[in-house]
């Protein structure tokens, strides 16, 4: 009887041995998982300061370029002299010197605004009544490129609504042409500002103004952070630019299906948005003036993980201890235990 109180006091006891040190093991990993929990929710936030900081400065950025667009095409109707020589276009031969010399006298006013303005690739076109003035970096022949650009922008769909429209100025992005000043998919990207010129007394039409900036040249001025996706969408979500080192096609087909519009609806911010497998941190703000859209795409894995990959190094090393400890344990019964009781 005594021999049977003695046995079960010593497997109670290698039991509770056994139960501790699983309770230990278990106790140790939910401390490790929520610590390295906590980590990277604090590592997030961070980044989420870090990327606010990139999105402000390029926020900036690019207001400073739309605002001295806008300022650009408006030195057009803004500067006396050049609403005088539209005024009076066509009032002699188009071959005449007359003309060449008040085309010229445009042109010249047109390039000293461009150099206050601007050190980018700049097209600035001003399509007359009955002349074209054209200023375009970047082009063999100007002259033939504005007389080819203005006629074909008289055929886009968008020109007969701004024509016929009461608005005074209005963007055009993306839009497509070459540098023959041909309107095709296949040209080269451009954010354009047009505007329309009237005369300062009478407010006859004069002509319309178009800025153009080529989207390519977004990469000098707007900055994306390590390891996420900078886009720029117009007012009806359809992607303008896009630039950095990640491929995002779903979160950026779901922003022009206007999927997230009910999360993009202030000023700025941000949010997590899943796709399947993929968890993604979306910065975004409205650029004041244009309407347009900045928005920058982080998965989360890039995020963490420096953390995630500590996190399972550390959980291997513990499913590697903690098999350890069960040999340990099983081998303690069968040397230790089973011969006691016998």
């Amino acid at each position: 009887m005594e021999k049977r109180k003695y046995r079960f006091r010593i497997n109670l006891r290698m039991k509770l041995i056994y139960i501790s040190i699983i309770f230990l093991f278990l106790c140790v990993f939910l401390i490790m998982r929520y610590t390295f929990k906590n980590s990277r929710d604090i590592l997030i936030n961070q980044e989420a300061g870090i990327i606010a900081q990139y999105m402000d400065r390029n926020e900036m950025a690019l207001e400073n370029l739309t605002d001295s667009m806008r300022k650009l095409s408006a030195a057009s109707s803004t500067n006396r002299q050049v609403s005088s020589d539209l005024g009076r276009a066509g009032e002699c031969g188009i071959y005449s010197s007359e003309n060449a010399e008040r085309i010229r006298s445009v042109e010249n006013t047109l390039t000293f605004y461009r150099n206050i303005f601007f050190d980018y690739q700049l097209h600035y076109i001003i399509a007359g009544v009955g002349s074209v003035y054209s200023v375009a970096d970047g082009i063999d022949n100007n002259h033939s490129f504005g007389s080819v650009f203005a006629l074909e922008a008289k055929d886009q769909s968008w020109y007969q609504n701004f024509y016929d429209s009461e608005d005074i100025s209005k963007w055009i992005a993306p839009c497509y042409y070459t540098n023959k000043g041909e309107f095709n998919a296949e040209g080269t990207p451009y954010l354009m500002f047009i505007r329309k010129i009237r005369d300062y007394n009478n407010q006859r039409f004069l002509g319309i103004s178009y800025v153009s900036f080529p989207v390519q040249r977004l990469t000098d001025i707007l900055v994306p952070n390590e390891g996420s996706c900078l886009a720029l969408f117009n007012n009806d979500n359809v992607p303008i630019y896009q630039n950095g080192n990640l491929n995002a096609p779903e979160v950026v087909q779901a922003i022009s299906d206007h999927t997230l519009d009910q999360q993009l609806n202030k000023q700025n911010g941000y949010f997590h948005y899943k796709e399947e497998q993929n968890e993604y941190m979306i910065h975004y703000v409205n650029i004041k003036g244009s309407g347009w859209r900045l928005i920058n795409i982080v998965p989360l894995a890039v995020t963490t993980q420096s953390v995630d990959r500590l996190y399972h190094t550390m959980s291997i090393m513990m499913v590697v201890v903690a098999g350890a400890a069960f040999l340990l344990c099983l081998a303690m019964y069968v040397y230790v235990n089973t011969p006691l009781n016998r």
